[in-house]
């Protein structure tokens, strides 16, 4: 399946089978490439299928997280839930970083992509997400969104020029958070650029490390979750909060317990006639 210039790769378990795996669509960080990883080896032993998804910087794609259109993405995402004659094949979506900010819009958006009362995804994971839409990750005078939708850019945070930590981002490339929070005291552009979390309509996951030195990614998933929580007092939004650094999903034992979320998320969704899916 393709759609404009994403690029995928499906993984599929017992690929010519007649049982119908539920799916999960992998979006990685800020690279943009295809992600696996050990996440796809302890997918593979749960028995779901995985499909990676490259958003930018892979394969005559841009280079660079320019105002890129959420819509081709959740295209690709939409006809995977035709794959292995389903009609709404049980699909969650994962990503991580700058993925994880993609995962919650695209789940906050998710009506803007399909008919009323359909589901784009039954489950999402945002793991060291963030509760804004942020500049293009490539630094420059003119300040552009990283995403668009329905043909316009979406608000965003702005990097500052005028921070102390300014060098971090061009000498240390993994200790950049004290710059994030720089940019966050724009307390505007933060209100403009929040993501719409109090939208989503499924069980929605955010996982933090408070040792992240990338971002500030607790006190962004609690912003996302007091959001959702204020605005929605049913939200199925939740936080799992973690005593590891930005890269939470390196960690085996919060790997299975996002893909327990995944399975028991999925699992009710089926139950309830939402999707298909065959589980073991």
């Amino acid at each position: 399946m393709s759609h404009a210039d994403v690029v995928v790769q499906l993984v599929e378990i017992d690929p010519d089978g007649e049982r119908i795996p539920p799916l999960v669509i992998l979006l990685g960080g800020s690279n943009g490439g295809l992600w696996f990883g050990d996440f796809l080896h302890d997918l593979t032993a749960r028995r779901i299928s995985s499909l990676g998804l490259s958003y930018f910087g892979h394969d005559g794609q841009p280079d660079q997280l320019v105002e890129r259109p959420l819509e081709p993405i959740a295209a690709v995402i939409e006809l995977a839930r035709e794959t292995r004659g389903a009609q709404h094949r049980c699909l969650a979506v994962i990503g991580v970083s700058k993925g994880g900010e993609l995962a919650l819009l695209l789940a906050a958006h998710e009506q803007e992509f399909v008919d009323p009362g359909d589901r784009l995804m039954d489950a999402t994971i945002a793991a060291s997400p963030s509760h804004v839409a942020w500049q293009a990750p490539h630094i420059r005078l003119g300040a552009r969104s990283s995403w668009s939708l329905a043909g316009r850019p979406l608000d965003f945070v702005p990097y500052p020029w005028l921070s102390t930590h300014l060098p971090d981002v061009f000498f240390n490339r993994y200790e950049v958070g004290e710059y994030h929070l720089d940019a966050l005291q724009n307390e505007r552009a933060v209100e403009a650029a929040a993501i719409p979390v109090e939208r989503v309509t499924h069980p929605t996951l955010l996982i933090a490390g408070q040792n992240d030195a990338m971002w500030p990614a607790v006190r962004m998933a609690q912003a996302a979750l007091d959001r959702a929580r204020r605005l929605n007092p049913d939200t199925p939004v939740q936080l799992e909060i973690r005593d590891l650094d930005h890269f939470v999903l390196s960690d085996a034992a919060t790997r299975q317990l996002a893909i327990d979320f995944l399975i028991e998320a999925l699992r009710d969704a089926a139950a309830a006639g939402d999707c298909q899916a065959d589980f073991e």
